[in-house]
């Protein structure tokens, strides 16, 4: 009887070492980190575009979705309302790191916790919005992305695409001091296009129309996708009103110009980020980050077709001209 029992303990000892694990990796399994995703939207022709591009750059820093990691997905369907309660879902469950896609989405998460890690990828000054406390120093348990508010640069850059335009329109949410102090800089009268929502795209188009605008500025909204990007650029050609959009896709739509970061630095930053945190780092030790690279994009079909002349100093400074 006892070599039998000696027998049995010896062979529970060698099932780990034949699974090539030890003794304590075969009684307890390596938990998965869980992240929570929210999103403001998601766009209709790509329900999770955003969401695949941070998955994409953390399995090339080595991070597996199902291996190492678990994702909890939110979406608000582009309500604002919905926001809150999702990110209080994610909080309750609760996850490890919540990844904030849009500044909505951002601070719905910075208001559910003031512990869990949040990291976001934003378009607005997430100092101005309050995420953070400073760039260098956020502070608190929230980092991220910014790819920044470059409404005013687009808005030298349509002045030099359009060197005899005087009075430009901007289509927005709110009126801005930075674009107003730029717009006075370069002696452009600014006309501010105020819409709650791309439903009234068509409403702020026929106003610039009617106001005599030289060139419209369509500046990034948390509802702005593929085709809310596709009716702006319909609206500009259909107005004969020469327009900069906050995507590359705006001037691949149709739209005259864009100028703004190359696509991708957020979610690749982002996940740099995450990675670090689930390594232990926190939030308030990793600066927000901009974008390096940024892009320029002209339509010169659409610009024959408005009977624009692009200067060919301009034209020589694009990164793409769509031909």
């Amino acid at each position: 009887m006892r070599f039998r029992v000696l027998a049995l303990l010896l062979g529970a000892l060698v099932v780990p070492v034949a699974l090539g694990l030890s003794h304590g990796e075969a009684q307890t399994p390596a938990r998965l980190a869980k992240i929570g995703y929210l999103e403001f939207g998601p766009a209709p022709s790509n329900p999770a575009r955003n969401a695949e591009l941070f998955r994409q750059e953390l399995g090339a820093l080595g991070y597996v979705e199902g291996r190492d990691y678990v994702m909890e997905y939110r979406f608000a369907g582009g309500q604002f309302d919905r926001l809150p309660d999702l990110a209080a879902d994610l909080v309750r469950m609760p996850v490890d790191l919540v990844l904030a896609a849009s500044t909505p989405a951002a601070l719905a998460a910075k208001r559910a916790t003031t512990t869990i890690p949040v990291v976001f990828t934003v378009g607005a000054d997430p100092v101005q919005r309050g995420l953070v406390q400073s760039l260098a120093r956020p502070g608190g348990n929230v980092t991220g992305f910014t790819s920044g508010i470059h409404d005013e640069k687009r808005l030298v850059v349509l002045k030099e695409a359009l060197p005899a335009m005087k009075r430009g329109g901007w289509i927005c949410q709110s009126s801005g001091e930075t674009v107003t102090a730029a717009a006075k800089a370069l002696g452009v009268d600014i006309h501010f296009l105020v819409l709650a929502g791309h439903q009234e795209l068509g409403r702020a188009f026929a106003e610039a129309r009617s106001v005599g605008v030289d060139g419209v500025l369509v500046t990034d909204q948390p509802w702005t996708n593929d085709a809310v990007l596709q009716q702006a650029a319909e609206l500009a050609l259909m107005h004969r009103i020469p327009a900069i959009g906050p995507a590359p896709k705006f001037a691949e739509l149709g739209g005259l110009l864009y100028y703004g970061p190359r696509r991708g630095q957020g979610a690749a930053r982002a996940a740099a980020m995450v990675a670090r945190i689930l390594k232990g780092a926190q939030p308030a030790d990793i600066p927000v980050e901009e974008p390096t690279q940024f892009e320029l994009v002209v339509n010169l079909r659409t610009a024959r077709h408005l009977g624009v002349a692009i200067p060919d100093a301009f034209l020589a400074r694009a990164d793409r001209v769509i031909e």
